[in-house]
């Protein structure tokens, strides 16, 4: 990355197709600088309102193109004090995204399902520390477990988030298993 600041680095040749004057423009290489996919969040947030199919297609992208330069954004810590989960999922992952609309858990029937990014992971309110087992979706025994990367999915059917280790056969979770 370079120090220079603000300079011509593209020159790009455009014309509006309704001929109003075109303004000074910033191009965003999103799909691999992070301050880049920060500032295209940050401008699909502010247009949502007034644009909220722009700013859902600007999420789409961002989940799209989102780096994959680690194979598992979610972790588990496990110490003789408990359980720990943590995430490191950058912008527009789908952890991320709530609905723009702020519906909460569902849409509502007026709502366009345009989601936005919360800022946070919304996977981890689910995974909770004080029982790891009754989200665990793996095979491996409690006592075999250990601190690494986890896999995350949302559960449609159950309306939560799951969580098991990376290439582990996949089960009912506990809570279903006991009814």
């Amino acid at each position: 990355m370079t120090s220079e600041g603000l300079y011509a680095k593209y020159q790009i040749t455009a014309e509006r197709t309704d001929g109003k004057p075109i303004g000074p423009y910033f191009i965003l290489e999103y799909a691999t600088d992070p301050h880049a996919r920060a500032a295209l969040a940050t401008y699909a947030q502010s247009c949502g309102a007034e644009n909220p199919t722009l700013a859902s297609y600007l999420h789409a992208e961002l989940a799209r193109t989102a780096p994959t330069t680690t194979a598992y954004d979610h972790h588990i810590t496990i110490t003789d004090n408990g359980v720990a989960f943590s995430c490191a999922a950058p912008v527009g992952q789908q952890c991320r995204l709530i609905c723009a609309r702020e519906c909460e858990d569902y849409h509502r029937p007026d709502c366009d399902r345009t989601t936005k990014d919360s800022g946070d992971c919304g996977a981890l309110i689910y995974l909770d520390p004080a029982d790891p087992a009754d989200t665990y979706i793996g095979c491996t025994e409690p006592h075999h477990w250990r601190s690494g990367p986890i896999s995350i999915g949302w559960d449609g059917f159950y309306e939560t988030w799951l969580w098991r280790y990376p290439g582990e056969d996949r089960q009912l979770p506990r809570f279903a298993r006991q009814r």
